[in-house]
C-alpha cells in the first residue's frame, strides 16, 4: 500500500512539524524508551535503522514532490 493510499483512507495522519507536535512526538518517545523492559540494542541494529531512516526520509521526499509539489514549496519559504 502507497503512501497516497493511506493517506486517503485515513490511515495515515497528515503531521505539521510544528513546535508543538514535535515537542508531543518526543514526550512519546522518551516515555517509550522508560517503559523499554528488553534486551540491549546492538550497534549494527541501529546503524541499520538509521539506514533505513534516511532511506525512508528520502522515499518520504521524493512521494511529496510528486504528489504534493505545492506543500515542498511552502516549506522552503518559511
Amino acid at each position: 500500500m502507497t503512501l497516497a493510499n493511506l493517506l486517503a483512507i485515513q490511515r495515515l495522519l497528515a503531521f505539521s512539524a510544528r513546535p508543538q507536535g514535535v515537542q508531543r512526538l518526543l514526550a512519546a518517545a522518551e516515555r517509550n524508551l522508560a517503559d523499554y523492559e528488553g534486551y540491549p540494542v546492538s550497534d549494527g541494529v541501529v546503524v541499520e535503522c538509521l539506514q533505513q531512516a534516511q532511506m525512508l526520509l528520502a522515499h518520504t521526499g521524493k512521494f511529496l514532490s510528486a504528489q504534493f509539489p505545492d506543500l515542498l514549496a511552502k516549506a522552503k519559504k518559511n
